[in-house]
């Protein structure tokens, strides 16, 4: 038999679809980071939620935001700045990145992220040439 927490519990509810906006404000509070980040990832987290869940002390709950198709363009622009290596591949990757964001982490000193953009479904022939031919020198 597993053994369930009730941070386990917590988490689920915060992945799940259905759960309502004001219990998602109160789990986006949660001491435990994997119930922050499901809420960061949640379809249905309220702008403002994404707002504060973006300057979390966590990594892995900002890669949660980047990672979210409805997260803002504004959100998204400030988290490509992000010192943390996985928030800007998170960002690189998320298809609703605007494509002038994406024109500027096809310059990021990473490969990685480069290459990240160039796997994105919505960059542009010149752009994805850019971080091939970049990607390759």
């Amino acid at each position: 038999m597993r053994y369930v927490t009730n941070d386990h519990v917590m988490s689920k509810m915060a992945r799940d679809n259905y759960t309502p906006p004001n219990v998602l404000a109160r789990l986006s509070k949660h001491p435990y980071w994997h119930v922050r980040y499901n809420v960061a990832k949640n379809p249905n987290t309220p702008v403002v939620i994404l707002e504060a869940l973006s300057q979390d002390e966590d990594y892995d709950v900002r890669c949660g935001v980047a990672e979210n198709l409805y997260t803002p363009a504004h959100i998204l622009a400030t988290l490509w700045h992000d010192v943390a290596h996985g928030v800007r591949l998170s960002v690189a990757h998320n298809e609703n990145t605007p494509i002038s964001i994406l024109a500027l982490i096809a310059y990021d000193k990473y490969n990685d992220i480069r290459l990240r953009v160039g796997w994105n479904n919505n960059v542009p022939a010149p752009i994805y040439r850019r971080v091939i031919n970049y990607s390759t020198a």
